[in-house]
């Protein structure tokens, strides 16, 4: 690994996830490494392409992360994460069949944490299209455009 300390990778960081900090505190000789926050990185190899001496590499996580590209998706996975997505799809308090439906889609959603975690991203991306098909058959595509 070069011990560089360019700054190119945080400079070209879209999200500002690489900060660059001294490699040994009082040494006095400037060079830096870049501290990527994983939490915030996105993986999109951005901060890889200007790097000409190969310090900044992507690394493969084990899970793969959905990032919302809609306000409409967001609150979607929002509400799977918190186990309220069936209080967003059957809204009609006074209705009894939305009460029966919320309380149905309710037990699915609360599954036990082994069960919850066989529902793979996949499963996942493919209910989001799903449900921002249904709301554009219903004539309210604006929503999932937000």
């Amino acid at each position: 690994m070069h011990l560089l300390g360019c700054g190119k990778c945080a400079k070209a960081c879209p999200l500002e996830a690489i900060e660059m900090v001294p490699v040994a505190k009082g040494s006095g000789n400037g060079k830096k490494l870049a501290k990527v926050d994983s939490s915030i990185c996105l993986g999109c190899g951005v901060c890889a392409l200007p790097c000409t001496f190969g310090s900044c590499q992507l690394v493969k996580r084990t899970q793969r992360v959905i990032h919302p590209e809609t306000t409409f998706e967001r609150v979607m996975l929002q509400s799977l994460e918190r186990g309220t997505l069936q209080n967003q799809i059957f809204d009609d308090p006074q209705s009894l069949s939305h009460k029966f439906m919320r309380g149905f889609v309710g037990g699915f959603l609360n599954l036990s944490p082994i069960k919850r975690a066989l529902m793979s991203d996949l499963m996942r991306s493919r209910f989001l299209g799903a449900m921002k098909k249904g709301v554009e058959k219903q004539g309210k595509g604006w929503l999932a455009d937000m």
